[in-house]
């Protein structure tokens, strides 16, 4: 899984759209979390599980954008990176060993990278395979821009940017009550 998340990092959580159609009848604003019933709720693993999808072709789109992580990539773990002095970007995929199938996908746009590439190339492998992004906070997105900057200006990695100082008086203790 993703290593410890720069604070300029916007995540998000893949699922596949068609899957959220079927259990939901419409895609919701949100998904609610529950760990008291469901633990892997609070994952988008369950929703690959029922879509059954073949990494092939998304591992090769995927290998188009970044390039492979030094560490950790095997037949069913794909980790790609890129770090610099000017973007940090990256995505897992895990692969159930059983199966073949996804089982996990998520990436991390670095906010300061120019016109988001990395994000715009993720948002454009959405609408190619039909898929719905999930923030950190489960709120859901279509893979439309404007859609995306919704849940941006509303997350940590956006605020950090924006105003480190403040974010990080706003985590101080006394002001989380």
């Amino acid at each position: 899984l993703p290593e410890a998340m720069a604070a300029y990092q916007f995540f998000l959580d893949v699922i596949p759209k068609s899957v959220l159609l079927e259990k939901y009848d419409r895609i919701p604003d949100k998904i609610s979390v529950s760990t008291k019933t469901d633990l892997s709720e609070s994952y988008t693993r369950k929703y690959w599980k029922i879509a059954e999808t073949d990494p092939t072709q998304i591992v090769e789109e995927i290998d188009k954008l970044l390039p492979r992580a030094d560490w950790g990539n095997d037949k069913h773990i794909h980790i790609w990176k890129i770090k610099t002095n000017k973007v940090d970007n990256d995505a897992h995929l895990i692969v159930n060993k059983r199966t073949g199938y996804i089982e996990y996908l998520c990436f991390r746009a670095d906010l300061r990278e120019d016109r988001l590439q990395f994000l715009m190339n993720m948002i454009e492998l959405a609408e190619k395979f039909d898929w719905i992004f999930m923030d950190s906070k489960d709120n859901l997105a279509n893979p439309d821009i404007h859609e995306i900057k919704k849940l941006i200006v509303k997350s940590n990695a956006f605020r950090f940017i924006h105003n480190p100082q403040k974010l990080l008086d706003d985590l101080k203790p006394e002001n989380l009550t």
